[in-house]
Formats: C-alpha cells, sequence, structure tokens
C-alpha cells in the first residue's frame, strides 16, 4: 500500500479549520498539511502563490486537494509541473466564475457588509443543501467563517469571479480527479463538464452531499481519493 502526503488548499474561509472532519478520517497510509490563508489581508490568487510554493514538500512526493476557491489556485501551481506532485483533486472547484449564465449578474452585489453578519444556522443549512448535515460542522462553518476580515471575503469572492485557468488546465500533466457533491447548489455541474472537455482523461467522482462535500460526507470523499490514489499507484 502507497504512502500518500496530501497538501490541503482551503475553501473562501480560508482558515483550513473545515478539514478536520476529513483529518479525523485519515487512513493509516495518509499524511496531511494543512495550508492556511491570512484572515486579514485582502490577497489576489497571484499573492496566495508563494505562500503556496512555501507549503508544498520539497523532497517527498505529495497530492494537491483544492477545496472550491483553491482549486484555481493549485492548477496554476500544477501546471508549472513541480518536482514530486503526483496528482490534483479538485473538490466542488472550478476553472472559471462558477456562476451559470443567468446568475452573473451576483458579481455585482458583492460587498464587504454581506459578509460582516453571523448567518443564522438554519440559512446555512438550507443555502448549503445541509439539512442532514451534523450541527457541529454548521456550526464550525458559521464560527470559521466569521473569523476572517469581511474586507477579505468579498476580496475573495471577486477573485472568484474574474479567475480563468483554462489554459492552464491544459499544461497539468498529473492525474486529475474531481469530487462532486450532488447537492452541490454554490458550484453546480457545468463546472465539471468544462474540466472534462479541458481534460478528458480526469476521474470523477460524485457522493450525496452538499457544496462543502469534505465536511458533510468526509468518510465517502475519502473513499473517492483512496480509489483514485489506488487506480493510479498502487497498480
Amino acid at each position: 500500500m502507497s504512502k500518500h502526503h496530501l497538501v490541503l488548499l482551503p475553501g473562501l474561509d480560508g482558515t483550513g479549520q473545515l478539514f478536520a472532519p476529513l483529518l479525523k478520517v485519515l487512513p493509516p497510509n495518509f499524511t496531511a498539511t494543512v495550508v492556511r490563508y491570512p484572515p486579514t489581508e485582502p490577497l489576489a490568487y497571484e499573492q496566495l502563490k508563494p505562500l503556496l510554493r512555501q507549503s508544498i514538500p520539497l523532497h517527498e512526493p505529495f497530492v494537491l486537494v483544492a477545496e472550491s476557491f483553491s482549486g484555481p489556485l493549485a492548477i496554476e501551481l500544477a501546471a508549472t509541473q513541480p518536482h514530486h506532485l503526483r496528482a490534483l483533486i479538485l473538490c466542488a472547484s472550478f476553472v472559471s466564475n462558477p456562476a451559470p449564465p443567468l446568475l452573473q449578474w451576483i458579481r455585482w452585489l458583492n460587498a464587504p457588509c454581506w459578509f460582516q453578519y453571523r448567518l443564522p444556522p438554519t440559512f446555512v443549512r438550507y443555502a448549503a443543501a445541509m439539512w442532514d448535515c451534523e450541527a457541529s460542522v454548521i456550526d464550525s462553518l458559521i464560527e470559521h467563517t466569521h473569523s476572517v476580515r469581511p474586507e477579505v471575503l468579498s476580496h475573495r469572492f471577486a477573485q472568484v469571479m474574474q479567475i480563468n485557468v483554462q489554459t492552464q488546465l491544459r499544461r497539468c500533466a498529473v492525474p486529475l480527479l474531481y469530487v462532486r457533491g450532488t447537492r452541490d447548489l454554490l458550484v453546480m455541474r457545468h463546472n465539471w463538464k468544462t474540466i472534462a472537455r479541458l481534460k478528458p482523461d480526469a476521474s470523477y467522482a460524485e457522493i450525496d452531499a452538499s457544496h462543502f462535500v469534505l465536511q458533510h460526507k468526509p468518510a465517502e470523499a475519502m473513499v473517492a481519493i483512496q480509489t483514485f490514489l489506488a487506480a493510479n499507484f498502487d497498480a
């Protein structure tokens, strides 16, 4: 059984704290490094690249696992073909503005004021399609998102609306897995279809979960990751 080291890149909150459910189900042959983004600095994707490069191992194989917001950042790094990168795993992520055509207007509503209020748990359960998710996960999502400055969250949201790394994805030479929750209301299925068109050999795993697939169904997500890595490196 091969050993695997995961470098975990967080979603919009950037705290890395939301990986706790996944880390609890990490198999014995897996280790992980959690990347964390500054909660008080509104850094662009380009400005986050040095932080990511400082977090990747220099002398051992590793797998990039990028959640939502971090997908484009991971793709850009993978496109440079860093030494020891074995695979790329995208969870509920995208290569360009993930909003469908009818919702492109949402970018014009982006402002720090929308991120300064603590959202009610019931709203989060509905918006994230997490009706059957443990209350502790909902509380963690609200708490850690609220720990980041509103200006930072707004800036990251603006980055998502502007990004396009389709060209970089075509240059990714390592195996790729896309993990998607069937109840994802934030990054919908057309984002996977775009990735599949650009990289036809990409693998796909679908889980009955919300956008927060790694928190909502961590055990199922870990099985998908294990299966993908075993198929590519244990044969």
